[in-house]
């Protein structure tokens, strides 16, 4: 799995200090190789890693590859008005053995205005992965596709205490659309909060 970042702006986002505050986030991930907008490389937010965008910055597009999806391993917060538009989304940690505190991937959208477009799918704890995703503030994720939580035997052979899948969208003006939302895995390690007005849209849930 590549470990790349490659960031898309699209045009009419910028603000004074974009350019700064851009420079500033790529240098704080050394990790991370930036590559021209031309490249085919699958767009990877690593573990142990925490990309934040924020109002004042570009939106972050990242473009579809055929068979490379958005990967979330590591953190990814956007607020303040940030915005990030992905395509087919994966979202999720590799657990340690039994006994090991699990340490989950995690989004945070929170603020007005703050937003997390997925065109298609979202995966929120796939494959044995643990992930958190966290609506807060009155900030907004849109789902085109299918909200998975928990899907493909989520959390099974994980580590006790496993955080498993969460998604918890809280506080007033707080929302997540999605098409239709599908829980699967273990029951105990698949939750989703609705808390303090949140409010979640969905035409389907099963």
């Amino acid at each position: 799995m590549s470990t790349s970042l490659a960031m898309h702006p699209r045009a009419g986002r910028s603000r004074p200090g974009a350019g700064l505050r851009r420079h500033l986030l790529f240098t704080a991930i050394s990790s991370l190789a930036l590559l021209p907008p031309f490249a085919a490389a699958q767009t990877v937010v690593p573990a142990d890693t925490t990309v934040t965008l924020t109002g004042d910055m570009p939106a972050w597009f990242v473009p579809d590859v055929a068979g490379l999806d958005f990967r979330v391993i590591g953190n990814l917060v956007i607020q303040q008005g940030g915005v990030v538009d992905s395509g087919s989304t994966w979202f999720g940690r590799q657990q340690p053995g039994s006994g090991t505190p699990s340490v989950p991937a995690t989004v945070l959208v929170t603020g007005a205005g703050s937003t997390w477009n997925n065109r298609e799918f979202l995966n929120v704890g796939t494959n044995g992965t643990a992930a958190t995703l966290t609506i807060a503030a009155g900030g907004t994720v849109n789902v085109g596709g299918e909200l998975f939580v928990g899907n493909f035997s989520c959390c099974q052979g994980a580590g006790s205490g496993n955080t498993g899948a969460v998604v918890a969208v809280e506080g007033a003006g707080s929302t997540l659309n999605a098409q239709s939302i599908r829980f699967g895995g273990i029951f105990s390690q698949v939750r989703m909060n609705i808390l303090a007005g949140g409010v979640v849209n969905s035409q389907q849930a099963s």
